[in-house]
This record gives C-alpha cells, sequence and structure tokens, in this order.
C-alpha cells in the first residue's frame, strides 16, 4: 500500500511539475552609447525555477555569462576531439526533430519586452531589413499580443549594427519536455 501511494506521488508529482524561466536583462550589442561599431558584447541572466502541484517552489536556478564561461573555460576538449563526422541527411533530420519536438513543449509566455535596433552599411538595406522584420514580428505574436511589448529601430550609416534587449518570463511543463524528447527518439 505505501509503494501505491509513493509511486502516486511520483507520477501526479510529474504530471504537475512546472518550470519558469525568467530571462533578465538579455543584450547583445556591437555599438556603444554614441551608436558606433564596437566589439560583439552578450550579457545574460536567467532564472529557472521549478514548482510542483504548479504552487510550490522546490528550487531556484540561476545563469549569467560569467558563471557559463565559468563553466565552459573548465571544459578541456572539444568536439573535434572525439572526430564527430555528421551526414547532411541526417543533420537536417535532425533539425526537422527538433522542431517537431520544439512544437510539443507548449511554452507558455507569460511575458516579454524587447528592443531591436538593426543597420546595415547601405540605407536600402536597412530599411528592407526593417520592414521584413517589422512584418514577421506581428505575425509570430498574434496570439500573445496583449503580453508583447516591443520596439524596433533601424540606425542608419553606422555599419552592420545590432543591438537587442530583452526581459521575459516562460512556463512549460515537465510532462510536455517528456513528450517532446519521447518524439525526438521515434
Amino acid at each position: 500500500m505505501l509503494l501505491i501511494l509513493f509511486f502516486l506521488t511520483i507520477i501526479i508529482s510529474i504530471f504537475t511539475m512546472k518550470i519558469r524561466i525568467n530571462f533578465k536583462d538579455i543584450q547583445v550589442s556591437n555599438i556603444n552609447e554614441n551608436r558606433e561599431k564596437t566589439k560583439i558584447k552578450h550579457h545574460y541572466y536567467i532564472e529557472f525555477e521549478i514548482f510542483i502541484l504548479k504552487i510550490i517552489k522546490i528550487a531556484k536556478i540561476k545563469f549569467n555569462n560569467e558563471k557559463m564561461n565559468k563553466a565552459i573555460s573548465k571544459v578541456k576538449y572539444k568536439i573535434e576531439d572525439f572526430g564527430v563526422q555528421r551526414e547532411i541527411r541526417k543533420e537536417i533530420k535532425n533539425r526537422k526533430q527538433l522542431l517537431k519536438a520544439f512544437k510539443h513543449l507548449n511554452l507558455k509566455l507569460e511575458k516579454l519586452n524587447f528592443k531591436l535596433a538593426i543597420g546595415t552599411d547601405k540605407i536600402v538595406s536597412t530599411i528592407g531589413i526593417f520592414t521584413v522584420i517589422s512584418t514577421i514580428i506581428p505575425i509570430l505574436i498574434r496570439n500573445n499580443a496583449n503580453k508583447v511589448q516591443y520596439k524596433i529601430e533601424p540606425i542608419f550609416n553606422t555599419g552592420n549594427v545590432i543591438n537587442f534587449w530583452a526581459n521575459g518570463i516562460t512556463e512549460l511543463y515537465l510532462v510536455h519536455i517528456i513528450y517532446a524528447l519521447y518524439t525526438i527518439k521515434k
């Protein structure tokens, strides 16, 4: 009887486990405050919060670019050291499987704020890119339009530059992750 209760508790925990991803101050930029081109800089801070029964927080994991750089510097080997050779067909199949699995994750967007400033060497191409992005973003967020705030602006006569900043919160459930992994293995 105790064993059945234990397994029932584990199953209920798995089906009600929620992961909240809170990303704060994600920045990718290759321009400075004076809109002059510089080396690409990136900064991010991401929190993963794990809840059981959708409300009881059991863990909080924090990542930022400094912690990730330390972790990467500790890794002493590279992928090339394993002698990995990929076939193009396998890679395309894997990408299709990843896209299919991503659809099964059912990410729930709670809030998203982002700003994008982009520019190229030529004014015409900057206007073209700006127009395409300004058209695609509203189509992508049409289901969550009330949860998303964004600003897109062109930058002229500065070279190939980008300045991206984002904040947001999204949630997903462990059951959806398990199902997405199952679809990859199929």
